[in-house]
């Protein structure tokens, strides 16, 4: 493996304006990172937070939805299962699985 020599370097906000050290690429003598630097590093950071928790809540959203469709498709089951008189096995399965469904439903709804 060869070491290619690369060196990160930091531009100071007062070289930002076009001066002849920024062009170059070289830090002017002295650069220091400002509080405006951070600032918006700060704000970058905080508008991919907002992106991530923007679609983790869409994913909880859409979850929600999924859980309430079968939970009352389980349900419209259990109660035609329960008026023909079916198998007490397929019963207990069908409420076990809708009970489990009710109770994350009510877990995710609140947080």
């Amino acid at each position: 493996m060869r070491q290619t020599g690369a060196v990160l370097r930091l531009v100071s906000s007062a070289g930002a304006n076009g001066s002849p050290e920024t062009a170059s690429g070289a830090a002017p003598a002295g650069s220091r990172i400002t509080v405006a630097d951070t600032r918006i590093t700060q704000d970058r950071a905080l508008v991919a937070d907002d992106h991530a928790c923007a679609g983790r809540n869409a994913r909880q959203e859409l979850l929600r939805e999924w859980m309430g469709s079968h939970t009352r498709i389980l349900g419209l089951w259990l109660d035609r299962l329960l008026e023909e008189g079916d198998d007490e096995d397929l019963v207990s399965m069908i409420h076990r699985q809708y009970a489990w469904l009710s109770m994350m439903q009510a877990r995710m709804e609140r947080g």
